[in-house]
């Protein structure tokens, strides 16, 4: 998305972006019941049809255009007025197509109709560029509107190819009937096997046996991976046959409405239209939108492949290795006249305990996007009595090993916009380093033993930081 304009109070929205590699504007409209007001919004959409973009535009625009355009008491009464044959020329100037075209007198090919059946009308519209190629068209009835929706299908020129993303929990899934039961279930079947290191490997028909814990956690990671992507899958099947269900619902309603005309089935009507908002409402929060970006020579890049190696080149320059004189480092630090006591030795030394990681695990807040295991917090809150012993062992044996193993040690690199300046500059981004969940407990453990000697070694002219100090008292 490149470009938001609103015209005559947001009576029409027009978004200019890049779909399939090819530029697009794509224009909303809601026009008003005035004719002198809605032919003002026409002259002023009219400019915006003048682009080399690809055209998509669609909404209400409250007027028909042709004369079997509205059916009824108030048919063939000034069928086509000033705004009309404006916007019926506009159209003509830009090579727009009316993606549904003529329409016959059976009801269910009006956008609008009454609920008595009195008035059915044609004042709605989406056209396209003539390089927008229809595969298929038709109208649904939709909780949003008392007007029905059109629905169409069609092709850009270009491919635009995605992969499937980096896979993240939907936290809702574990307080789904019996998700939890049975993943407590397999997971003591695995945890029975994690002295058998060879019966695992022969039983997952692998070469290698496990060497540690770690090798252990990591096979077991991915077996909950597994059966967590599978209660999505068929959490996502429902919810599809949930959605087919209630449009199907609705469809016949509004259908048995027209039939009857009147509102005996207002209240049955409504009540569907709700429970479709409510679908919708979670669905929408899935669209993600992406955006161009500028590589180091300044050219704007919208394809997947320049994005991210635009990214690449401008964060591998960001944090390339500065050099440093170490000499000055060493005697910088040997200056300093505080040292850790050997009481707070002790303390920060002493072994991890089971108590110390719950506390971190209890401190994290839910709702933050994980790493690249996409296992968040809420997924070891919900069983930690179950996995917390284990982390104790891995963490444990991590300290007698002295390594931290690779999973530790990975990162993903999230960009947030600073809502400021250009998009399209690597610039205006705020890169946020994604971090997976077993390390940050680790992590936050050792946050909250430094807590306490901080105060200790840190020099009182640093305020901000340390517990019980505040920058107002610098």
């Amino acid at each position: 998305m490149d470009s938001v304009t609103e015209l005559e109070g947001s009576r029409a929205l027009v978004v200019d972006g890049s779909w399939a590699g090819e530029p697009v504007r794509l224009i909303n409209v809601y026009a008003p019941s005035d004719v002198g007001e809605r032919q003002e919004l026409f002259q002023h959409l009219r400019p915006q049809l003048v682009t080399s973009r690809t055209i998509m535009m669609g909404g209400d625009f409250n007027c028909i255009l042709e004369s079997g355009g509205r059916c009824g008491t108030r048919a063939g009464e000034g069928w086509m007025d000033d705004a009309a044959k404006l916007l019926a020329e506009m159209g003509g100037e830009a090579s727009l197509t009316d993606v549904i075209g003529s329409m016959g007198p059976d009801a269910r090919n009006f956008p609008w109709s009454h609920p008595d059946g009195s008035v059915r009308s044609r004042v709605d519209f989406v056209f396209t560029s003539k390089s927008v190629r229809i595969r298929q068209h038709s109208m649904v009835t939709v909780h949003l509107s008392d007007d029905r929706a059109i629905r169409f299908q069609g092709e850009l020129t270009g491919k635009f190819l995605t992969g499937p993303g980096t896979w993240k929990l939907n936290s809702s899934l574990l307080g789904r009937e019996g998700v939890q039961e049975e993943l407590r279930r397999t997971y003591n079947e695995w945890q029975g096997m994690k002295d058998s290191f060879q019966s695992i490997g022969e039983c997952q028909g692998m070469k290698d046996t496990f060497q540690s814990i770690w090798e252990w956690w990591l096979w077991v990671k991915g077996r909950i991976q597994d059966f967590l992507k599978n209660v999505g899958r068929k959490a996502a099947r429902g919810r599809r046959k949930e959605f087919s269900r209630l449009q199907q619902q609705l469809q016949e309603l509004h259908d048995l409405q027209l039939q009857l005309r009147g509102w005996d089935v207002m209240n049955p009507l409504e009540a569907v239209k709700k429970e479709l908002s409510e679908h919708f409402h979670d669905e929408s929060r899935r669209i993600i939108f992406r955006y161009r970006l500028r590589n180091r020579e300044r050219i704007l890049c919208d394809i997947k492949e320049d994005i991210r190696k635009a990214v690449t080149d401008f964060y591998g320059d960001l944090y390339s290795e500065k050099r440093s004189d170490g000499d000055q480092s060493e005697k910088f630090l040997s200056g300093i006249p505080r040292k850790v006591s050997i009481p707070a030795r002790e303390v920060l030394n002493a072994p991890l305990t089971l108590e110390e990681l719950h506390l971190a695990v209890k401190s994290f807040k839910s709702g933050k996007t994980p790493g690249s295991d996409g296992l968040p917090i809420e997924f070891y809150t919900s069983l930690w009595d179950l996995v917390g012993p284990e982390f104790l062992e891995l963490y444990e044996e991590m300290e007698q090993e002295g390594v931290m193993p690779h999973t530790l040690r990975e990162e993903m690199i999230a960009l947030l916009y600073k809502h400021k300046g250009e998009r399209c500059d690597l610039n205006n981004w705020r890169p946020i380093d994604l971090l997976n969940v077993d390390y940050k407990i680790l992590a936050k453990t050792m946050v909250n033993r430094l807590k306490g000697t901080m105060e200790k070694i840190v020099h009182p002219d640093q305020t901000c930081g340390v517990p019980g100090r505040r920058v107002a008292e610098a």
